[in-house]
């Protein structure tokens, strides 16, 4: 697994030896970025990438001009592979690795605005999505105009009161959504 584009361009990431962590791969990751252009992001935001693993689509975003990436897993492989990535490409400064459950979170860090923009990749059928959007919607962790890339797999359904499809695209067994906050 490597990074695609921007900055760290073709370094290679560290991925877990046993199938317990899912990274999304390089080509949705790349389809996913290669969408966000039209909404001119990654470049100069805020990002929250949540049930991070990896943490490709964060790492992603900081080498195509993220300001700065909020990991988030409770998962201390996640935590290991994340940090040993976030190390391997020298990009701590641009990082803050919280390792909650998404579903507990509370206040986020003082020191950073709300993201305005959120990747969200949790393990496939658990419907972790719904009660892991709550807590960032209302402790204020994504900015009023937040757009979400949630990533789940193909036969999950997925709604939410609280965010309004925008562009949804199918890749293999893999589905993306994305998501504005509904006013």
């Amino acid at each position: 697994m490597r990074i695609t584009a921007g900055t760290y361009r073709n370094r290679t990431l560290k991925t877990p030896s046993s199938d317990t962590i899912r990274p999304a791969s390089d080509k949705v990751r790349q389809a996913v970025f290669n969408m966000l252009v039209s909404y001119d992001l990654p470049r100069d935001s805020y990002v929250i990438d949540g049930f991070c693993g990896t943490g490709s689509y964060g790492l992603e975003a900081i080498s195509r001009g993220a300001k700065n990436c909020i990991f988030i897993d409770q998962d201390r492989t996640a935590r290991t592979l994340c940090e040993a990535n976030i190390e391997t490409l020298g990009c701590a400064d641009q990082s803050t690795f919280i390792g909650k459950n998404m579903m507990t979170l509370t206040s986020p860090p003082a020191s950073l605005p709300p993201a305005n923009l959120v990747f969200l990749d949790p393990p496939y059928g658990k419907d972790l999505l719904p009660r892991a959007i709550v807590p960032l919607l209302t402790h204020d962790w994504a900015a009023e105009d937040a757009l979400f890339v949630i990533e789940h797999g193909k036969n999950e359904v997925f709604s939410t009161p609280y965010l309004n499809i925008i562009k949804e695209k199918q890749y293999g067994d893999v589905t993306i959504k994305f998501y504005m906050r509904q006013i």
